[in-house]
């Protein structure tokens, strides 16, 4: 082996699983995701009101065609 090769090990002992601190952000960042669209709703109650009713009726018209 060259000297190279002799200093590059490998711990294979390490599982490759994410750190604590990936899981402990993720509750933190849905949360934020939460807070962003509730405050989008209070902001533009009109816009979400017909997306509502657009999305409602796209729904009734293909359960209705089954």
């Amino acid at each position: 082996m060259t000297e190279g090769a002799d200093q590059q090990t490998i711990d294979l002992t390490e599982p490759c699983i994410p750190g604590d601190e990936v899981f402990e952000a993720a509750p933190r960042r849905a949360a934020d995701l939460g807070r962003t669209v509730t405050n989008y709703i209070v902001e533009h109650p009109e816009f979400c009101l017909a997306l509502a009713l657009v999305v409602g009726a796209a729904i009734g018209v293909v359960v209705k065609r089954r």
